[in-house]
């Protein structure tokens, strides 16, 4: 036997072995309606959907943890975060509500923070135009965002 047929061996063997795992779908289609997706939690799987990019009223209290998290990471850390924290505080309210509106309600708190990040990065480079993202917020800065301005939307 050459590499070649062993190759094709091993392969069709793993094929065999494995048939129940793979989705009998042709490439790129997408699952039938009424299809679930037993590794994502009920309302969060958005495959072949855009109808959960849409604002909805989220809980003020979260949306400004949001916020407050985005600011914090611009005053410690230039605008730069790993997430982790916020993705665990919209986790956690997204899940606290009803399947049809979790999408969107995730989608919602994300347009929060990418807006407010937003709005902190023109507000920082405005009054230092060297400023770039990353890069440590000259001290002072930020005062005036906090108590002149208003950071909630």
């Amino acid at each position: 036997m050459t590499i070649t047929g062993m190759a094709r061996f091993v392969q069709q063997n793993y094929k065999v072995q494995n048939s129940h795992l793979t989705p009998k779908l042709p490439n790129g289609s997408l699952p039938p309606k009424g299809h679930v997706n037993p590794y994502c939690p009920e309302g969060m799987d958005i495959t072949g959907r855009t109808d959960f990019r849409r604002i909805i009223p989220v809980d003020e209290d979260v949306a400004n943890k949001i916020k407050s998290l985005v600011f914090e990471s611009m005053e410690k850390n230039g605008g730069m975060s790993d997430g982790e924290i916020e993705s665990e505080i919209i986790k956690n309210y997204v899940m606290s509500l009803p399947p049809e509106e979790r999408a969107a309600a995730g989608w919602t708190l994300n347009q929060i923070s990418l807006q407010e990040a937003d709005r902190l990065g023109e507000y920082v480079h405005q009054r230092d135009p060297s400023w770039n993202w990353g890069k440590p917020v000259k001290p002072g800065i930020l005062d005036d965002y906090k108590s002149g301005m208003n950071i909630l939307i």
